[in-house]
């Protein structure tokens, strides 16, 4: 089947009670990907054969609650050609024995603070073009239960006041890239300019 070029697939549709009015919030902001149309699928109705249509996957649902199938062909995906998978928010948010996911994202989640206001800090990186040194948001903080395992083309991007990664780029074994960006938890959060700045760059991101 060939691969849709210029495209990219939004997987949502979760189990996500606790982020209210955000569905539609979502889907809008895939209209800042610069250069790059965007389809929306269901998390559960996926199939390894719908993945491997693009190069590009970004996954801002929670994955509990996930058929195995469906979690096992994402972590497929990438060791079948796939370019980059971007994960938000609670998709860091898996089956804590997924040892696919553990490896995926370097991390699994532990806590988070409170809603509510914080400041993200910057880091030179092609999805930070354009932002300040830093910007506030409304949102959710969270913490992982073992340090960020960086190789040394991996890259930290996005950091809280107190340096905890909000956002970071791996390169996996097999070469394709996983962008996990912990911000994203209701519709003020993703219609804060910092948030919407990033969403857009990923559309020239992906493009180079």
């Amino acid at each position: 089947m060939p691969i849709l070029s210029n495209r990219m697939l939004m997987i949502s549709g979760g189990k996500n009670p606790g982020h209210p009015c955000r569905e539609k919030h979502i889907r809008n902001l895939c209209s800042l990907l610069v250069g790059i149309q965007t389809d929306c699928a269901d998390l559960n109705a996926l199939t390894l054969e719908k993945l491997l249509q693009y190069q590009n996957i970004l996954i801002f649902t929670s994955l509990e609650g996930a058929k195995a199938a469906v979690l096992a062909d994402i972590g497929k995906f990438s060791e079948c050609g796939g370019k980059f998978l971007f994960f938000f928010h609670e998709a860091a948010i898996y089956d804590r024995q997924n040892t696919v996911f553990g490896q995926l994202f370097g991390v699994r989640f532990k806590t988070h603070e409170p809603y509510g206001k914080f400041r993200v800090f910057a880091e030179n990186h092609p999805l930070t073009k354009g932002l300040d040194n830093y910007f506030w948001t409304q949102d959710e903080l969270y913490f992982f239960d073992q340090p960020l395992l960086l190789n040394a083309q991996d890259k930290v991007f996005l950091k809280s006041e107190d340096n905890s990664p909000v956002g970071y780029e791996r390169v996996l074994e097999s070469g394709s890239g996983l962008i996990y960006i912990s911000l994203g938890h209701d519709d003020k959060s993703v219609d804060n300019e910092g948030f919407k700045k990033i969403i857009g760059n990923i559309g020239l991101f992906i493009s180079n």
